[in-house]
């Protein structure tokens, strides 16, 4: 190749731009054309996952050169109504920050959340998604973690079961039927078992002890004592004889004394197990009569299986968000919390195991923050808009760093679904390990179009078609938490279905002489252990008219299912009584045997070694230098 046909390189190296070009046409490209909607996308995905039905978005639209967001059409399906939505809403307006989106930040001095419609017609049906399966998510953590504790609570039928109770049942027929063993019963021949094996430990245990023929031996030493003697070597020997014998004594009267009390503490407990089985007959009386759908005519009882369900709807809809709230905003750790975490990463990991680490921001900005969203709707008869005004402020993933507790206050109403008097306040601040969250909810007057409150094949009942008003007011500080609800029912419909004509008559009486429904329930504690009271007055009016017809009936089966249950283990409750006595006073008796005895010992020892007048002065020095 000749010098001439060498080409000059000039400024610009067309073989790296034209690739860099590309690559910048591609971004451009993505951002332009693709990057909203898989936004869109993903924001429905995760919206519809966590409500458990369809939620849609009409569209995504993001702006960098003046950073903005914005969302349109946003629709949640109502999951017991697919063909309307829960909600919705027209427009959310967002007006970013230079300086937090240059950190990866989302940060808003300002949005705007438009057009809030409810209970608004869907262009078609949403999808209702499966309930979640048993597996670790967050919403399946709250469900099992609520219902595990109401299901043993609510029995669905239970108005079916008082007609049952009317038209006559046979509890002994059941129980003849029953395979599993009584609780009570079981408990007795495990203490059985652990009897007759502490009865062979113990027997064994007192053979060790001081027999009578070794305690004759140490009397006998005892009266071989002669400390009457004018030799003075031969009281030493004899104050020195006397030394051993009350310290021999003394070791054995300690061992004694050890296994005396060992024995009283074993037996103790014992007698505490026995006495225990009589609370577990009544557990077992109680569990039967659950089983045999005898139900209890008290006025909290009737109340709690009305309304329980309801109750429970709405307390796993509560720790669902609260658990979600925990997630995205997560209150500051404690210092018992960090301690165990660090403790926690001293265990090596696996090899293909990796680590994520999250090292506490102190300052600059969040993951994001919305510091003011203000919220406004206009009423529109036609597609359920309501008149809505309020405002949702910091609203951020660290609240610790902003130093600021979310708040969230809304009022209005939506005339056209006869929803009036909407009010919400809502407050989490997790700036503290001591998290506060507090929400208060009242509606003035809602419809009711349907409320079931027993189903059976017997006998079902239900609220149709009606006007309510609720309070709710819910507070959590760190693990406990204070629930109240308030429901009134105005002019309550009811639908009574049941082939049992005394049922029809006695409540049918009651529900006509209703003109307000009122239930009233509070849950107190830590989510995984509630304490749930439900109090309605539907509750007291029925156990009133119920008690007269079938208060009697339902004592007297109640008594033969405690007579059933005492017959079943009544003689092996006396076995086991008769074998604690038995053991008690067999080992027991010896052991007092062997302390007596010792303890007579021990004091003729002393006596003897302490002598009388008669021991000379030389002998008596002995004596005080061995401690007589």
């Amino acid at each position: 190749m000749t010098k001439s046909m060498v080409k000059t390189k000039g400024p610009f190296r067309t073989g790296a731009i034209l690739p860099v070009c590309i690559l910048l046409l591609l971004i451009f490209a993505y951002f332009r054309w693709y990057f909203d909607a898989h936004i869109r996308w993903t924001l429905e995905y995760v919206a519809s996952r966590v409500h458990g039905a369809e939620v849609n978005i009409a569209s995504f639209r993001s702006n960098f050169l003046k950073p903005s967001i914005q969302v349109d059409r946003i629709e949640v399906t109502d999951k017991e109504k697919p063909e309307q939505n829960l909600f919705s809403v027209d427009e959310f307006q967002i007006s970013l920050e230079w300086a937090a989106l240059l950190r990866a930040k989302l940060s808003s001095d300002k949005a705007y959340l438009l057009g809030i419609r409810y209970h608004s017609a869907r262009k078609k049906p949403g999808k209702v998604f499966p309930p979640e399966p048993e597996g670790n998510s967050l919403v399946a953590q709250a469900k099992r973690e609520i219902v595990s504790q109401t299901k043993e609570k609510f029995k669905e039928s239970f108005l079916g079961d008082l007609a049952a109770i009317i038209d006559g049942v046979n509890p002994k027929d059941q129980l003849q039927a029953i395979k599993e063993e009584l609780q009570s019963a079981i408990k007795i021949d495990q203490l059985t078992i652990e009897l007759k094996e502490k009865e062979a430990a113990w027997k064994k245990r007192i053979e060790e002890l001081p027999r009578p023929k070794e305690l004759k031996e140490i009397e006998a030493e005892i009266k071989a004592l002669d400390l009457k003697s004018k030799d003075p070597k031969s009281i030493a020997a004899n104050i020195g004889e006397a030394k051993k014998i009350i310290d021999k004594i003394n070791d054995k009267l300690k061992k004694v004394k050890e296994t005396k009390n060992s024995f009283t503490t074993e037996m103790g407990e014992t007698q505490k197990q026995i006495l225990e089985i009589e609370k577990m007959v009544q557990q077992d009386v109680q569990s039967l009569q659950n089983k045999f759908s005898l139900p209890s005519i008290n006025p909290s009882e009737i109340s709690t299986q009305f309304f329980m369900q309801q109750v429970e709807g709405r307390l796993v809809e509560l720790r669902k968000y609260e658990k979600i709230a925990k997630k995205v905003m997560p209150p500051k750790k404690t210092a018992e919390q960090k301690a165990k975490e660090k403790e926690e990463a001293i265990v090596p990991r696996e090899r293909s195991g990796g680590l994520t680490v999250s090292y506490p921001i102190t300052s600059g900005y969040p993951l994001f923050w919305f510091k003011d969203i203000q919220v406004s709707s206009e009423f529109n008869e036609k597609d359920g808009g309501g008149r809505i005004a309020g405002a949702i402020r910091n609203l951020s993933s660290s609240p610790s760093l902003v130093n600021l507790p979310m708040e969230i206050t809304l009022d209005g109403d939506f005339p056209a679904k006869e929803v009036m008097g909407f009010s919400f306040v809502g407050k989490i601040d997790n700036r503290t390990a001591n998290e506060i969250k507090q929400i208060q909810l009242s509606v003035k007057s809602f419809p009711i179009e349907k409320m079931t409150l027993s189903k059976s094949e017997k006998a079902s009942l239900a609220v149709l078609n009606s006007k309510s008003s609720a309070v709710i007011f819910a507070q959590q500080i760190g693990e406990q938490i204070n629930i109240k609800m308030e429901n009134t029912i105005r002019s309550p419909k009811f639908d009574l279905k049941t082939s049992n004509q005394k049922v029809q008559e006695v409540i049918g009486q009651v529900l006509n002489s209703m003109d307000l429904l009122t239930v009233s329930s509070s849950v107190s504690g830590r989510w995984d252990d509630l304490k749930i009271s439900i109090q309605s007055n539907i509750g007291s009016a029925i156990a009133n008219s119920f008690s007269s017809v079938v208060g009697g009936k339902i004592a007297e089966e109640r008594k033969k299912i405690e007579s059933m249950v005492n017959e079943k283990i009544g003689s092996k409750k006396k076995d086991l009584s008769l074998l604690a006595g038995g053991i008690e006073k067999q080992v027991g008796g010896e052991i007092t045997n062997a302390d007596s005895m010792l303890t007579g010992l021990l004091d003729q020892a002393k006596a003897k070694s302490a002598g009388g007048s008669s021991i000379p002065d030389a002998g008596k020095k002995l004596l005080k230098g061995f401690g007589f």
